[in-house]
C-alpha cells in the first residue's frame, strides 16, 4: 500500500510515500506536479460536502490506472475545508478478487454500473482498454467474454433495463444445449455506490455433485448391507456349532456314552453352558459307577437271602431306572433352557433388524429408481457398472434375500419356543398344560429326525 499526499508541505506537489504495517508513511517513492482540486474525484466530494464514493474515473496521466475512489472532506473548526482524504480502489484488484473466488472454468462472477459498464469480472478478459493512451471501458453487453456477453444480454431482455432492477432478481436462460442459473443482487450503500453483482452457475456444476452423490451414497449402502449380512452369517455361524456339538453329546449320553464330553466355547454363555454339561456327564458316570458296584455287593449276597433280595433288586432296578431318568431330564430341560434362552438374545437381534435393513434398502431402491427415471442417460461410465453389477438382478433378489433372513430368523425363534416348553418335562408340581402346545413342540424338535426316516423314533 502506498500514500499520496499533496500540500503545502510538499509544495503542492503529489509525494508517493510507502508505508509500514500500521499505514504510516516511510520512504519516498515518487514525487510530481499534480493539481487534485481538477480531478474527478477531488471535484465530486467537494461538491457533495460529505463522504461518497467518486465515479469509476482514470488518474490522470497514468493511462490503465482505473478506479473508484472512497472520499472524506476534511473541515477545520470554522467549517473551512482543509482538503480531502481519499482511497482508490482499483478495477483491476476488484477482478483480482473475483478470479480467487473458488468456481467451475464456466461460473461467471462480475460486477457492472447500472449503465451495463464492468467494474470486475472473475474472467480473465479485461474489463477496459487502453488505446492511444486514452483507457476505454468495456460494457458487459459487449465484453469480450462470451459468457459474461450472453449473460448480461439475458439479464437486460428479463429485466428491461439494468436500472429497473432494485432487489435480489433471480433468471435462468438456455445456452449450449443446457440450462444457466443467474442471480443479480443491487450493491448500495448510503455513501452513493450503486453497483450489480451478477453471479452466473451452469446447471451442469450442480448436476455432476449430484451424480457424485449419488455414486457414493448407492456405494455406502452395498457397503452396509454386505457388512450386515456377514456379521449376521458369522454370528450365526459362531453360535449354531456349539449348539449342535451340545446337542450331538447330550444324544451321545442318552445313547449311554457318559464318558461324552463338550470342549470349551470362546463365546462366554456358551462356555458356561459346557461347563456345567461337562459336570452333569462326569455326576451320571459317578452315579452308575455307584450303582454298578452296590449291583455287584447285592449280587454277592443273592445266595443268603434269594427271594427278599430279588424283590429288593427289582425295587431298585425301578428306583435307578427313574433316579436316572429324572437326573436326565433335570440336567436335559437346564442345558435346553439355557440354550434357548442363549440363542434368543442374538436371534433376536437379529430378528429385529431385518425389518429396518429391508425399509433402508426399500428407500436405497427408491432413490435409484428416481435416479434412473428423473435421469434416462446417466454417464457411460454408470452404465458400464449397471450392467457389470446385474443391477435388475440385485434389486429383485435383494427383497428375496431378506425375506430368506427372517423366514430363518423365525424358524430359529419358533425352535427357541419349543426348547423352552421342552425344558419344563422336569417339573414335578401339577398344573394345567395345552397338550396341543406341546405335541407341537415335541414334533418340531424332532421334525429333523422324522424327515430322514421313514419309521418313528422311540
Amino acid at each position: 500500500m502506498v500514500i499520496d499526499i499533496q500540500s503545502p508541505e510538499t509544495n503542492n506537489k503529489d509525494n508517493v510515500y510507502d508505508t509500514d504495517s500500521q499505514g504510516n508513511p516511510t520512504e519516498l517513492i515518487d514525487s510530481y506536479d499534480y493539481d487534485s482540486e481538477q480531478d474527478v474525484w477531488y471535484a465530486e466530494t467537494v461538491k457533495a460536502g460529505k463522504p461518497n464514493w467518486s465515479s469509476i474515473h482514470t488518474a490522470e496521466g497514468f493511462a490503465g490506472y482505473v478506479t473508484a475512489s472512497f472520499n472524506a472532506p476534511i473541515y477545520d473548526n470554522s467549517n473551512q475545508l482543509i482538503g480531502v482524504l481519499g482511497a482508490d480502489l482499483l478495477l483491476a484488484d476488484i477482478s483480482q478478487f473475483l478470479r480467487n473466488i473458488k468456481t467451475s472454468p464456466s461460473s461467471r462472477i462480475f460486477v457492472i454500473e447500472r449503465d451495463g459498464m464492468l467494474v470486475g469480472s472473475s474472467g480473465r478478459d479485461p474489463t477496459y482498454r487502453v488505446v492511444n493512451g486514452e483507457t476505454q471501458r468495456i460494457s458487459a453487453l459487449n465484453s469480450p467474454d462470451p459468457i459474461i456477453r450472453e449473460t448480461a444480454q439475458q439479464i437486460q431482455t428479463a429485466a428491461g433495463s439494468f436500472a429497473e432492477i432494485q432487489s435480489h432478481q433471480n433468471y435462468d436462460f438456455s445456452s449450449h444445449g443446457g440450462l444457466q442459473f443467474v442471480q443479480v443482487t443491487p450493491w448500495q450503500d448510503e455513501f452513493g455506490l450503486d453497483w450489480l453483482v451478477v453471479v452466473m452457475v451452469p446447471e451442469s456444476d450442480f448436476v455432476a455433485k449430484i451424480h457424485a452423490n449419488t455414486r457414493t451414497t448407492v456405494l455406502l449402502s452395498l457397503t452396509s448391507l454386505g457388512i450386515v449380512t456377514a456379521l449376521g452369517w458369522l454370528t450365526s455361524r459362531r453360535i449354531s456349532q456349539p449348539i449342535l456339538r451340545l446337542s450331538q453329546a447330550s444324544e451321545a449320553i442318552a445313547a449311554g456314552e457318559l464318558t461324552q464330553r463338550v470342549p470349551e466355547f470362546r463365546v462366554q454363555e456358551l462356555a458356561t453352558l459346557a461347563t456345567s454339561f461337562n459336570h452333569m456327564a462326569q455326576q451320571l458316570q459317578d452315579a452308575f459307577a455307584s450303582l454298578e458296584a452296590t449291583n455287584a455287593e447285592l449280587e454277592n449276597r443273592v445266595e443268603d437271602r434269594t427271594q427278599e433280595l430279588s424283590q429288593t433288586l427289582e425295587d431298585l432296578k425301578q428306583a435307578q431306572a427313574q433316579l436316572i431318568q429324572i437326573e436326565k431330564m433335570s440336567s436335559l430341560g437346564q442345558v435346553v433352557a439355557g440354550v434357548a434362552h442363549e440363542i434368543n438374545n442374538p436371534i433376536s437381534f437379529i430378528y429385529g433388524n431385518v425389518d429396518y435393513a429391508r425399509d433402508y434398502m426399500n428407500e436405497i431402491l427408491k432413490i435409484l429408481q428416481l435416479y434412473q427415471q428423473y435421469y434416462p442417460e446417466p454417464n457411460p461410465e454408470i452404465v458400464e457398472q449397471i450392467a457389470n453389477s446385474d443391477l435388475e438382478f440385485i434389486q429383485d433378489d435383494l427383497p428375496k434375500l431378506l425375506n430368506s433372513m427372517k423366514d430363518g430368523a423365525t424358524r430359529i425363534q419358533e425352535i427357541v419356543r419349543s426348547l423352552r416348553s421342552f425344558s419344563r418335562l422336569d417339573e414335578s408340581e401339577l398344573k394345567q398344560v395345552c397338550l396341543q402346545e406341546g405335541l407341537d413342540s415335541t414334533l418340531l424338535i424332532l421334525n429333523h429326525r422324522l424327515k430322514v426316516s421313514n419309521h418313528c423314533p422311540e
